[in-house]
């Protein structure tokens, strides 16, 4: 493949008769080759040929008896190449895969898939690039994220690529854009925070948490789009944030308008440690609650973040004491409260939780799975009732659903009084009061009365 003019890298400059130019980053020449892998509408044989400039490609699996072609194209045998491909022993040392040659041919060979006893294999015969490992990391990427959007393979070809190498800025940027553009084309849905009670007229909506799906039916994240963004770096996950936070008060806001309430539920939306510890995401957040007019807004500080300074950063005070101020700081300019988000996992501590000043400490749903589940939660109870400023914590326990192995009536037994899950529905654009008959079904589950499933809630799903 031939480079463009405008990809071969910085211009020399010229000085007293001698040329200067900066060391090149190889990866500068291949910005196109990575836009059109990512637009390969199948990774079959002849997409991925024609995408390579080769002359033949096939698609290849090895087993303990030999290789099987799965797809190829005209002109490739595996049999002349045998000698290329490799013996089974230099196959999995060389994970990544290699390039061999002769007298009359070169092969690059890329591992796509391995599991015990089989892998999958890409050969490409002449290939036009010599782009080595990179190039290798590109293929297996795009056959693992085949059938997704070209865009989302793109995003996840370039965050592969930066987990492994220094890439120059200009895909920088070209990740830049597409993180935007995807992140600004997401839909917000509000999934209910439901408060229990023994009777249905104490049964009803406490909240809603803003979560951000690809399409409004989507009944899970975007998990690699949203969590791409940490392997870029505190401004990536803080522009990511800016875009959410402002797209799901709107929304909110929106929505609000033609729902039943007449005040504002309230609305919880997920944020990272370092977008809290940002000045612009707080600007961003000022502008988001001014434009909406609301006013019970929590932010809900993402399990996935230590409370830790970066290397660069001096903090005058304990992690979680500087964070604690920080918070403080937050709400005393915007009003808004905090949560612990998936107590129980990865980061979402104990000290987390203890110390920091929070109004509401949401439960992961593992814990509903623990053998200790009932135990955690008791505990979890009583350090939300027991806090030096005897503010109230609103404990919420997420992922209530048919495959909760608690029920309801233990839930509430804790005492806690909130949960979130497929209760009511997925996550719907629009706002809506539980139904009657969905509300007096918690209330008997609540009491007890229907414990022949353990939370099994199928009727709650019609409310929606």
């Amino acid at each position: 493949m031939i480079a463009r003019a405008e990809d071969t890298g910085p211009p020399a400059l010229r000085h007293a008769g001698v040329s200067f130019a900066a060391l090149e980053n190889p990866l500068e020449r291949f910005g196109p080759l990575i836009e059109r892998l990512a637009r390969v509408t199948r990774p079959d044989a002849a997409h991925l040929r024609a995408a390579l400039s080769a002359e033949a490609v096939a698609i290849l699996e090895r087993t303990p008896s030999g290789f099987t072609t799965i797809d190829a194209t005209p002109g490739f045998d595996s049999e002349p190449s045998r000698d290329l491909l490799g013996a089974r022993d230099c196959l999995d040392r060389l994970w990544t895969g290699h390039h061999a040659w002769d007298a009359r041919r070169s092969l690059l060979s890329v591992p796509l898939h391995r599991e015990p006893g089989k892998v999958v294999l890409l050969a490409v015969r002449n290939p036009a690039s010599g782009m080595g490992e990179p190039l290798a990391r590109i293929l297996q990427t795009l056959w693992r994220t085949r059938g997704e959007p070209h865009d989302d393979i793109e995003i996840q070809v370039l965050t592969d690529l930066r987990r492994d190498f220094r890439l120059p800025v200009r895909l920088y940027e070209r990740y830049r854009r597409l993180q935007r553009a995807a992140i600004e084309s997401l839909s917000i849905v509000f999934q209910p925070i439901v408060s229990l009670g023994k009777i249905a007229g104490h049964v009803g909506v406490h909240s809603f948490e803003a979560l951000a799906r690809r399409a409004p039916l989507d009944a899970g994240a975007p998990v690699g789009l949203l969590n791409a963004a940490h392997v870029w770096g505190d401004d990536l996950v803080v522009e990511r944030d800016e875009i959410i936070v402002a797209k799901a008060l709107s929304a909110y806001a929106s929505a609000h308008r033609s729902g039943p309430w007449d005040i504002p539920k309230p609305v919880s939306v997920n944020v990272s440690v370092r977008s809290l510890l940002s000045d612009a995401y707080l600007g961003s957040l000022r502008e988001a609650l001014a434009s909406t007019g609301l006013r019970q807004v929590t932010l809900e500080i993402s399990e996935q973040d230590p409370i830790r300074p970066r290397r660069d950063e001096i903090w005058d005070a304990e992690p979680h004491a500087y964070f604690h101020e920080r918070l403080q700081h937050l709400a005393r300019e915007t009003g808004v409260a905090f949560a612990v988000d998936d107590f129980g996992s990865d980061y979402a501590s104990v000290s987390r939780m203890a110390e920091l000043p929070l109004t509401q400490i949401k439960v992961d749903r593992r814990v509903l799975h623990h053998p200790t589940a009932l135990a955690e939660l008791r505990f979890v109870e009583e350090i939300a009732r027991h806090r030096r400023d005897r503010a109230a914590r609103t404990v919420v326990v997420e992922g209530v659903d048919d495959l909760s192995p608690i029920t309801l009536k233990q839930i509430y037994a804790v005492p806690i009084r909130h949960v979130q899950g497929y209760l009511a529905q997925q996550g719907a654009p629009s706002l809506h009061e539980l139904k009657a008959d969905v509300r007096e079904d918690i209330a008997a589950r609540v009491r007890g009365d229907a414990e022949q499933r353990a939370t099994g809630l199928p009727a709650l799903r019609r409310s929606a």
